[in-house]
């Protein structure tokens, strides 16, 4: 048997690895409903009803609720982002049996130095220029894809006038595909630069991102497929926007999701974009490590918030596990808040969109909500200090009487300041041990949830 025999080798894994057992291994919790019939919550979207079903005598899957189908090679394809030949040796290790049978490998030739990766010449370039006014032009396309995606035709408009999206031509086939850019320091780096020479904040257009619906010419399965246009590019994300300097960042997972967060906004074009805004659509569950990569990463600015909005799948999932995406981006950013599609029915924020489950003002009042909710004021006191101080003091007793003569001392800080700005004001003042530990009290009563100010907002 030799490496190209790939039909032969699924077929015996196929008989080694039962799918069944192979699903309550991985964790899912699978109910028998007949002779060699099982049924589990489907992997690829969220029920609460079983509608996943398994065949014990056909080794395969298939999910009456969203229409997924395979077998066990398909399972690992969709579930952990692997092509054929990963999951199939994945499978040959797992179930013990030799990945190659009397073969051996031809010696390798030399390696060659890998060239750098470069960014699109002129006339690539040019040639994009062209799709891109063909999409702005070309109504019908314009309007099949707004009615597909639920996208007003301003923002497929506004995409193409900023030669972000177009239609490239691909197999032999007009497709829709997206520009790839990168920052100028991945083809540059910083070494390279003339002494004295001060790097620019540009993107500059690397590849393109095409689109391949299935059965179509270079893709002969029935689902989509990505391609990148030349072949090994890097996956950069979707931009909208200019990530230099952008105090707020939306990162989604796919550039689908980061139109329709633009066209939900009313950011028709990345021109109408607030100031210091970006949104920034990821390609693949795993390409936000090329995005955050400490050395040739997207300079992300320490002091932004970050709202990541993810899916409601498994790719989503992977998100929140140990030193995954979320994890990695929160020590990257000042503030970082997560969003996931709860709606029955949807599975990414195209979904919400589309079926007009949530407004701007909706989505926009929720995260400056989150926003405004800094660590330390939560939760926070709706009073300052001295205005705790002088509800106090119409009271009886020891924190009354020190209330009292904290409010008398015309000196005392006012408005709005921490615990250590009054701390040290004290022990300048140098009061006695008692009075010090009466007036600390009050500062943990005015900060503690037993304070009956506190905004619960």
């Amino acid at each position: 048997m030799t490496p190209s025999d790939i039909p032969e080798r699924m077929q015996r894994v196929k008989d080694s690895v039962p799918l069944v057992p192979f699903l309550d291994r991985s964790g899912h919790k699978l109910r028998q409903v007949g002779a060699g019939k099982w049924v589990m919550l489907c992997p690829f979207h969220n029920e609460k009803t079983p509608s996943f079903n398994v065949s014990e005598q056909q080794q395969r899957y298939h999910c009456f609720g969203c229409g997924a189908g395979g077998d066990i090679i398909d399972y690992l394809v969709e579930t952990r982002s692997l092509t054929n030949v990963e999951a199939l040796e994945l499978l040959e290790s797992t179930a013990g049996l030799p990945t190659f049978a009397n073969y051996t490998p031809p010696k390798p030739a030399p390696a060659e130095p890998q060239k750098p990766l470069e960014p699109m010449s002129e006339a690539r370039f040019g040639a994009w220029e062209t799709a891109c006014e063909n999409l702005w032009h070309h109504d019908h396309e314009i309007k099949r894809i707004a009615a597909w995606r639920g996208f007003s035709p301003d923002t497929l408009r506004g995409a193409a006038a900023a030669h972000l999206m177009g239609l490239w031509s691909y197999f032999g086939e007009m497709r829709e595909a997206f520009l790839v850019q990168a920052p100028e320091d991945f083809f540059y780096p910083a070494e390279t630069l003339p002494p004295g020479e001060k790097r620019r904040d540009t993107l500059l257009p690397h590849a393109i991102h095409c689109r391949l619906a299935g059965q179509t010419p270079g893709n002969r399965h029935t689902k989509q497929s990505w391609r990148y246009d030349p072949a090994g590019s890097k996956a950069w994300p979707f931009i909208w926007g200019s990530p230099f300097g952008a105090k707020w960042i939306f990162i989604l997972e796919g550039q689908w999701d980061a139109m329709a967060l633009a066209d939900l906004c009313g950011w028709h074009s990345p021109s109408h974009m607030p100031p210091h805004t970006c949104i920034i659509g990821l390609r693949g569950a795993t390409s936000w490590k090329l995005m955050l990569h400490a050395t040739h990463g997207l300079p992300i600015d320490p002091e932004a918030c970050a709202i990541a909005i993810g899916d409601a799948d498994v790719a989503g999932a992977k998100w929140y596990e140990p030193g995954g995406f979320i994890e990695t981006l929160r020590g990257r950013v000042k503030k970082l808040i997560t969003f996931k599609p709860t709606h029955p029915g949807c599975k990414d924020f195209n979904d919400l969109t589309k079926g007009h489950h949530i407004t701007a003002v909706e989505f926009l009042a929720w995260v400056k909500a989150r926003l405004r909710r800094h660590p330390w004021m939560r939760p926070g006191p709706a009073q300052t200090f001295y205005q705790f101080c002088q509800t106090l003091a119409k009271g009886e007793g020891d924190q009354a009487l020190t209330a009292r003569n904290i409010i008398n001392d015309p000196n005392h800080p006012r408005g709005r300041r921490k615990s250590s700005v009054y701390r040290t004001y004290w022990r300048m003042l140098k009061l006695p041990e008692a009075e010090l530990q009466y007036r600390r009290g009050l500062l943990d009563l005015w900060r503690s949830p037993l304070n009956p100010t506190l905004s619960q907002a």
